[in-house]
Formats: structure tokens, C-alpha cells, sequence
């Protein structure tokens, strides 16, 4: 719990984060920017989003 507080208490940590928030608050970050949030369809799985923009798109 001590090791998580600094990150929580700086906004690193912030709790459980679905799909369409993780879109939300990855849209106006620089390329590279990514976070870890708990699946929405696995139990205990952990689901990597990334900001990227491609320029084919």
C-alpha cells in the first residue's frame, strides 16, 4: 500500500478506467503515451492503450 500511495496521491494511479475513458484521456496526449487498466472482458486481465497516431488513417 506505502509503495502505491505516491503514485496515486500524483495522479499516476487512477483506479479502475474502462475503455471509452482510457480513449478519453489518452486523445490529447503526445504519441507514446500509454496506460494499464483491468480488461473489460477478462477476469484479472490487464489491457494496454496506447496513443498513436498513424498517418494512414
Amino acid at each position: 500500500k506505502k509503495h502505491h500511495k505516491p503514485h496515486w496521491n500524483d495522479g499516476a494511479i487512477l483506479g479502475f478506467v474502462n475503455k471509452q475513458q482510457a480513449h478519453d484521456l489518452l486523445i490529447n496526449k503526445p504519441d507514446g503515451t500509454f496506460l494499464l487498466r483491468f480488461s473489460d472482458s477478462e477476469i484479472g486481465g490487464i489491457t494496454i492503450a496506447w496513443k498513436f497516431d498513424s498517418p494512414d488513417r
